[in-house]
């Protein structure tokens, strides 16, 4: 999954965070599904966004039936990062 989440992760370059990770699975029998999880804080990292994802997804196996298609979006955008006064990317600075 985390190549996948590469994609949903462009909109960081841009400035954004999300704060809320949605799972979208769309099974064989057309049945849809959603499960989301939303944090105190935004994202830093794809691999955390990554690892959310497969967080979510981990009850629904084995599934009955086959999935046809997973999606993950993040939602509750803010500017910047989570934490005031630092750097969108996360970084701290040293002094």
């Amino acid at each position: 999954m985390p190549t996948r989440v590469t994609s949903q992760w462009k909109s960081t370059a841009k400035g954004l965070r999300g704060r809320t990770a949605t799972l979208k699975v769309k099974f064989a029998d057309f049945r849809q599904i959603t499960r989301s999880l939303t944090r105190s804080q935004t994202f830093l990292s794809e691999p955390a966004l990554g690892e959310t994802a497969e967080a979510l997804l981990a009850p629904l196996f084995p599934p009955r039936l086959g999935i046809r298609l997973l999606g993950i979006t993040l939602s509750a955008l803010q500017e910047g990062s989570s934490h005031e006064g630092h750097p969108p990317d996360g970084q701290l600075p040293l002094l």
